[in-house]
């Protein structure tokens, strides 16, 4: 495990401490940390005003709209052309789900991951229209399927692109672009997910035909806002924030069966619960086989139908598990030695499951604090999956390499793209040169940011539910971090299967707290004094539920 910078926020001035008299100081110097300069700001903030931001602002949206109320007046056939991860699946679901309401008349239609990769492609626009279709909706993919678009043009099948992605300089001829990253869009926030966005689009038709909302379908939203890592500001927070509320309290069939084969019950659902709980296995369905069978799971009205599809999922996400670990394992030392002469890692192998290059991009990015990319190698094609660190824009590289994929997209954090082999030494070049030249002179090293030094025996209950205000918390929405030094170890237990994790009990005086530290196994400090840095969360085991301690760090006190 490599040692993280520690980057403690410097203290406010004595003078802001009185704008917030009636507040803790911990919990008013965390609200400095996070730009809160008055307590009107604070006000709006904790009363959580909803955010409704018009939809009719979006570029395209009132061309949208009118084209689907003529679909649906007509009983046209529109194609939901939806991508394969959590974001596109939940905005598929929603979409289908609005839309039925309706009466459309509509078909699905949910891209292999493996044989037809991301975004448009022509084989499936023949399928589509071979159904009859006159209208394609793109959800969470089609920003830069350009030439697809044409194609579909060329038989007669009309394209609507709704997306969240990165825009290519050149838009594809689509009757319309809804993607609220488009330069000179009037929409106020960029951060959507993609299941944001066609949130929007909904409530935008929903609103000109003067029908009230269904607000189950938040539900969806913050499933696919969070597994997207998504930022948990403005707009998202407060979508996010609604369809927690709603989603602990679900009717639906699937999201039930899938709560309970993941262990988690209504009530209980947060951030953490999506992110390592429902998330991984909606997305497992695309991994191992094919998507939709999460689509099935989040539009399906049986409950009986929904237990099966759920079971299939959860058998889908244990084979993703194992896949991953083995893949890990092979790929860590090629990592570490790629990195002693260059800037970013890119790895690849005949053997890595195509439906697994994102995680193990995304495991080796956070590991060594580098960008890095995972590749399939095919005799002819190869298929990649990147991710990258807040010091390098990985999609603003690739942009610089265009001409050579075959297709390509993604976010500066994320992005993904196929390449002819031929190809690959060339890109590996540019890539290289590219990342050394942005990254040479910074001191690559995981930090941890930390919003104040406390006691242990200092933090209550009042303060953890002032907390609890600025949530949920997520993706540029951070928990509160703390760091208490020269704290007493009562006791430490490795566990796990494979011995990652630990537990320890904390002693401050009289008041001890219990702590979890996941991943951090091998850095289990045998100090009697520590220094920890930590967020607090809330354990429920055996129906008790109790604040404990997460460990993002710890060291031996000096």
């Amino acid at each position: 495990m490599r040692e993280k910078r520690w980057n403690l926020l410097p203290r406010a001035n004595p003078l802001f401490f009185n704008t917030f008299p009636s507040l803790p100081p911990l919990f008013a110097q965390i609200l400095y940390n996070r730009g809160i300069k008055s307590s009107t700001d604070w006000g709006v903030l904790s009363d959580g005003l909803p955010v409704r931001n018009d939809p009719f602002m979006f570029h395209g949206m009132e061309a949208t709209v009118e084209r689907l109320q003529a679909a649906i007046k007509k009983k046209e056939s529109i194609a939901i052309f939806g991508d394969f991860d959590a974001d596109g699946i939940t905005s598929s679901s929603l979409l289908y789900r609005a839309l039925a309401r309706l009466g459309a008349n509509l078909s699905i239609y949910i891209p292999h991951r493996v044989q037809e990769g991301h975004g448009l492609n022509k084989q499936a626009i023949d399928q589509i229209a071979d159904r009859g279709a006159t209208l394609i909706i793109t959800t969470d993919c089609g920003v830069t399927s350009g030439a697809e678009v044409d194609y579909a043009r060329g038989l007669d099948i009309q394209v609507i692109i709704v997306d969240h992605h990165t825009p290519p300089p050149e838009l594809p001829a689509a009757l319309a672009v809804i993607d609220p990253k488009l330069e000179g869009n009037n929409y106020p926030y960029n951060g959507l997910a993609a299941v944001g966005v066609v949130y929007k689009l909904v409530q935008a038709l929903y609103g000109r035909l003067g029908i009230e909302m269904d607000e189950s379908l938040l539900e969806l939203v913050a499933l696919g806002t969070i597994a997207d890592v998504a930022p948990l500001t403005g707009e998202n927070r407060y979508l996010v924030r609604e369809g927690l509320k709603r989603l602990n309290h679900t009717s639906h069939p699937g999201l039930k069966a899938l709560m309970a084969i993941a262990g988690l019950k209504p009530g209980h659902i947060d951030v953490e619960s999506i992110s390592f709980g429902l998330g991984p296995r909606i997305n497992a369905a695309s991994r191992i086989d094919h998507g939709i069978t999460s689509f099935k799971l989040l539009t399906c009205t049986s409950d009986e139908e929904a237990t099966s599809l759920a079971a299939e999922l959860e058998r889908r996400n244990a084979i993703r598990q194992a896949l991953t670990a083995e893949a890990l394992a092979r790929a860590r030392p090629e990592a570490e030695l790629l990195l002693s002469d260059g800037h970013i890692i890119m790895i690849g192998s005949e053997d890595y499951p195509p439906g697994i290059l994102g995680l193990i991009a995304g495991k080796l990015c956070d590991e060594f604090h580098r960008p890095a990319i995972a590749m399939n190698l095919g005799p002819e094609l190869i298929r990649a999956s990147a991710r990258s660190i807040p010091e390098f824009s990985i999609i603003n590289a690739l942009m610089q390499c265009r001409g050579l994929f075959i297709k390509f997209g993604g976010h500066p954090q994320a992005a993904g793209f196929t390449i002819a082999a031929a190809n690959l030494d060339n890109l590996k070049e540019r890539l290289g040169k590219i990342a050394s030249n942005e990254l040479r002179d910074k001191d690559l090293q995981t930090e941890i940011t930390i919003d104040a030094y406390v006691r242990l025996k200092s933090i209550s209950t009042d303060v953890l539910k002032l907390f609890d205000t600025l949530g949920p918390f997520g993706q540029e929405n951070p928990q509160p971090v703390m760091l208490s030094k020269k704290v007493q170890v009562l006791d430490r237990r490795l566990m796990g299967n494979d011995l990652q994790h630990f537990r320890m009990r904390l002693k401050e005086e009289n008041v001890i707290w219990e702590g979890v530290a996941f991943g951090l196994g091998s850095s289990m400090p045998l100090s009697d004094l520590v220094d920890v840095v930590y967020t607090i969360s809330t354990n429920h085991w055996n129906n008790v539920t109790s604040l404990q301690l997460n460990i993002l760090d710890i060291k031996p006190s000096a």
